[in-house]
């Protein structure tokens, strides 16, 4: 099953390159919760209920999917830093995190899917903020 979840990640999380940072970013967390939203959502929400969190499965699983959405991230970030959106010194591995993180949190936590209102208030409030402010 986590081979299953895996794919559909991998599958759905492609580079959003829109000519812009804010929305290369909505592009990104809205195909993420897309995601989510369907059977990969539902297979990893399976997996972290069944299996033991300590299992190879479960460790394949989350570096996988934690590592695509993070490599996604910096390519963003980085295109956003070629067209002068983004200073350079602002990419930093905390930061490329922290919209997918809230992502996760809301799906793994909260009562309803993720919604386009909460993506564009974590790009808003707390992405932008954090790439578009110094170092």
């Amino acid at each position: 099953m986590a081979a299953v979840v895996a794919a559909l990640f991998s599958e759905a999380m492609k580079t959003p390159d829109t000519g812009d940072f804010r929305d290369d970013v909505l592009a990104l967390l809205r195909g993420m919760a897309d995601v989510l939203s369907g059977p990969a959502g539902e297979g990893m929400r399976g997996l972290l209920s069944e299996a033991p969190s300590d299992s190879q499965h479960m460790r394949d699983a989350r570096s996988l999917v934690h590592g695509l959405g993070r490599g996604v991230m910096e390519a963003v970030v980085r295109k956003a830093a070629e067209r002068g959106e983004v200073a350079c010194e602002a990419i930093r591995s905390s930061r490329l995190e922290v919209g997918q993180a809230l992502i996760h949190e809301h799906f793994l936590f909260g009562a309803a899917p993720v919604s386009d209102e909460l993506i564009v208030g974590i790009v808003d409030d707390v992405v932008l903020p954090l790439f578009l402010s110094a170092p």
